[in-house]
């Protein structure tokens, strides 16, 4: 049914309006109302026909009732901020005066910044400090390429460079290791025998460089050391 008041389309046998809840009893069937064929309650609001006298609801005279005017269909609402489509932020402003941002080249080594300068142990430049053994605090400049970690026999002509005897109580090997530079790079290889060599408490296998950075500890036999810079 069309309502007489906002023209809204009603379920058939409706008594009521959804919209605007006028009174659908007084709508013609089969077409739409002309305006002014109902009249309004001056007194309740009810909707009554235009040729009722008395108002079908509250029993009061119509004669100073208005043919009511049609109610303007409900503007509809603006969408919901969720269904607004995101604005995308505003490029920011370049500086002429600021350099361009470095552009990545092949050269550059994965992970590594444009212009850093790689860094890592350098020869001459750490040192190996006895934090666990018979002589706590004793230290070894890390000078040459290539150096041996061990105990000294003259018999055998083996002097080490990292000489460890009187550190522990015999678990150094004689040859127990080898310390060698790579650029920036140090690496410590396990020359074989019983008693381990350990970095960061983890054994490491026999002739294979393991690499060694700033902070890590080195432990050959009991004798533990930790790589300081100078």
């Amino acid at each position: 049914m069309t309502c007489p008041q906002c023209k809204h389309e009603n379920i058939a046998g409706s008594l009521f309006c959804d919209v605007c809840g006028a009174d659908l009893e007084a709508a013609p069937a089969g077409g739409d109302p002309e305006i002014g064929s109902v009249l309004t309650c001056a007194t309740c609001g009810h909707q009554n026909d235009a040729d009722f006298v008395v108002c079908e609801a509250c029993g009061q005279p119509l004669d100073d009732a208005e043919p009511a005017s049609p109610i303007p269909a409900p503007t509809p609402a603006p969408p919901a901020a969720d269904d607004q489509p995101p604005e995308m932020p505003p490029r920011p402003l370049l500086d002429e005066n600021q350099p361009p941002p470095p552009v990545p080249s092949s050269s550059t080594p994965a992970g590594q910044v444009p212009g850093q300068l790689a860094s890592g142990p350098r020869r001459g430049k750490v040192k190996l400090v006895v934090e666990q053994g018979l002589v706590l605090g004793k230290q070894f400049l890390l000078s040459d390429d290539r150096m041996l970690v061990g105990r000294e026999d003259a018999e055998g002509q083996i002097f080490p460079q990292i000489d460890l005897t009187g550190l522990d109580e015999g678990y150094v090997h004689r040859q127990h290791a080898e310390l060698t530079f790579e650029g920036t790079f140090l690496f410590v290889t396990h020359l074989g025998g019983h008693n381990r060599t350990y970095v960061n408490n983890r054994p490491i296998a026999d002739q294979l460089p393991h690499p060694l950075n700033i902070g890590d500890t080195v432990r050959f036999g009991k004798v533990v050391l930790r790589v300081v810079e100078v």
